[in-house]
């Protein structure tokens, strides 16, 4: 409260009905016991009970990277693991509003306070929806790594925008990761249809 900690400490009668959990529009407010009758809240992403946990996610995994899915005439769009919604990707959902404003366009967002391009629909990542588009709309631009979640559909195309300069080593250059590791950024290369380069030096 006001910045301020403020120790708690939980009667039986409250603690027994404990974990309670609100799903709601915005976030999801988990007020539970911690420690020694001490109360914690948490809130997180606006997740429904069948889209939280790891299994949970692990199942939407499989049902949308995997399984069959109908092609979405739409465009994908994430910055930074859904963070925020800036970056080169962001320059490329203006160029798109401006060109296509009929064509729906999506972002990947961590939660619903990160504020998306005028037009432009939130998608909080890990939901039933986050899983369904990502993994059919038509065009993906992001300025990460996709990861192992993303199975690429034989319809999308998928524009690699990446962020920064090239001034560093990324990639296969990092050898001293190991083995694991190139075999991670080669899986993550053919994912991609298009990688944007952002001056001549940089190519």
């Amino acid at each position: 409260i006001d910045g301020q900690a403020h120790p708690t400490e939980l009667v039986d009668d409250v603690g027994a009905d404990l974990p309670l959990v609100h799903e709601l529009p915005e976030y999801r407010l988990r007020v539970g016991a911690a420690g020694r009758a001490q109360l914690a809240v948490r809130i997180g992403p606006p997740r429904t009970e069948q889209e939280f946990g790891s299994w949970r996610q692990a199942q939407l995994r499989e049902t949308y990277a995997f399984g069959d899915v109908e092609p979405l005439d739409a465009v994908f769009l994430e910055s930074f693991f859904g963070r925020n919604a800036t970056c080169n990707t962001r320059a490329i959902d203006a160029e798109i509003a401006r060109r296509r404003p009929d064509l729906p366009r999506y972002w990947g967002v961590q939660d619903l306070s990160i504020e998306v391009p005028a037009g432009a629909v939130p998608l909080v990542r890990g939901t039933t929806e986050w899983w369904r588009v990502r993994n059919s709309a038509r065009w993906v631009v992001t300025n990460e790594w996709l990861r192992g979640g993303f199975a690429k559909q034989p319809f999308q195309t998928v524009m690699q925008t990446w962020h920064g300069s090239m001034y560093k080593q990324i990639g296969l250059d990092r050898g001293a990761k190991g083995k694991s590791h190139l075999i991670t950024v080669q899986d993550e290369l053919s994912k991609w249809d298009m990688f944007l380069s952002q001056a001549a030096e940089t190519t």
